[in-house]
């Protein structure tokens, strides 16, 4: 109670209750003397009234009626014409007739008295009631601040009211800057892990990059063939820094939400040879077989171009991790419920305690993956897949290759 009691707004009612109380007082005391007035005129009156039926009456009855009866005029006239000799009549200064001051002094200090109890009973109700109510706003002011110190919790059910939809709102605002502070959290975690793995990813190209240039400018006689070598590796590391950025700006358009997939009916077949046409090459240098085997009638609403990327980073995948003289083969299975697309090859295979992580970006095992691979495409083709309505799944054991599994649910469509 102490702390309301030193609340500015609290000071600043109870001030306003104790001066509207004295202006009803005052208006009370003013209307009590115009009324009292009134009350002498009448008692006055009644007086003269009296005084004349005393003077033409002996009959004690016929007197004590007057205290009942209402006043004749003929009394009233026969009172008038024997006191106002003696200046006794209704518009006498009512200050010299002393029934009038005692009886205005009584009902003065009444209404004052009662005054100064319903002052102190609103007062007491003020008080206890803005009591309860700066208690709850200094709980919700604390719950405030702890949101704002990074440690929001729900507040309790107040009764029904404004302060129950004041605390509704504060509870909705607590709830989403609680969403808000973990989801900086996150993107701050992900920021500081993303940097560390690009600077991770670059250190290796960028040193490889670096040494070839040192031995090139430091051997001005170097054998061409010699030289064309370190050009050619240079070459290749570029080629893996170009990979590693377009992947990465790819990543960050796709989950900043920037890009608006471009859905419509597409051929699953004319997708997969879109896929598999930029690396047709590189299989036939390793002399990997390349084969669609996807049924022309298959169709999918999907974004055709962003779909080819996404197997594209499978098949380059699959290429990387076949042996010479292995084999590719894209397939697609139409059920009921869904289309499932397979990209299958019959290359290292992976472990199982593997499986979970390839998926992770920047994920890959140093033992087998050739230098030339960032870790990024499994990521990258899975984000897309899941942009489309897609999931995707790796089916794989070490020796007998691995068969990546995306399935797309035909209500999607």
């Amino acid at each position: 109670m102490n702390q309301s009691l030193k609340n500015p707004q609290m000071k600043k009612t109870l001030i306003r209750i104790t001066l509207w109380m004295l202006l009803a007082t005052v208006a009370g005391c003013i209307l009590f003397v115009g009324l009292s007035k009134l009350q002498a005129a009448q008692m006055m009156r009644q007086n003269i009234a009296m005084a004349g039926r005393m003077s033409t009456e002996d009959d004690a009855q016929n007197i004590a009626k007057l205290f009942t009866d209402p006043i004749s005029e003929q009394d009233y006239e026969a009172g008038k014409a024997l006191l106002s000799p003696y200046g006794v009549n209704v518009e006498m200064d009512p200050s010299l007739y002393q029934p009038y001051q005692s009886l205005l002094m009584q009902q003065l200090i009444g209404f004052c008295f009662l005054m100064l109890v319903l002052w102190g009973i609103v007062m007491l109700c003020c008080l206890r009631g803005m009591h309860g109510i700066f208690s709850q706003i200094r709980s919700l002011s604390s719950r405030v601040r702890q949101a704002a110190d990074g440690n929001p919790k729900m507040l309790p059910a107040i009764n029904e009211g404004d302060m129950q939809s004041l605390e509704n709102s504060i509870n909705l605002l607590v709830e989403r800057s609680g969403f808000g502070m973990e989801s900086l959290q996150a993107d701050k975690m992900f920021l500081k892990n993303l940097l560390s793995d690009i600077s991770h990813q670059l250190k290796t190209p960028l040193a490889a990059l670096q040494l070839y240039s040192d031995l090139m400018l430091d051997h001005p006689d170097m054998e061409p063939a010699q030289r064309e070598e370190f050009l050619q590796q240079s070459s290749q590391q570029l080629a893996r820094i170009d990979w590693l950025i377009q992947g990465m700006l790819k990543m960050a358009r796709l989950e900043s939400g920037s890009i608006l997939m471009q859905r419509k009916p597409t051929s699953l077949s004319s997708v997969a040879l879109s896929a598999m046409s930029p690396f047709q090459a590189m299989a036939d240098l390793k002399k990997v077989s390349l084969v669609s085997q996807i049924p022309d009638a298959i169709s999918l609403n999907i974004d055709a171009e962003w779909t080819a990327e996404a197997l594209g980073n499978l098949i380059k995948n699959a290429l990387e991790h076949s042996h010479q003289g292995g084999h590719i083969r894209l397939t697609a299975k139409d059920t009921a419920m869904t289309v499932q697309l397979s990209v299958i090859d019959d290359g290292e295979g992976m472990e199982s305690t593997e499986l979970p992580y390839i998926f992770e970006r920047f994920y890959r095992k140093q033992s087998q993956v050739k230098s030339s691979s960032v870790g990024i495409g499994l990521s990258l083709a899975k984000a897309i897949l899941a942009e489309n309505d897609a999931d995707i799944y790796v089916k794989s054991a070490p020796g007998h290759g691995s068969e990546f599994v995306i399935t797309f649910l035909k209500k999607s469509f």
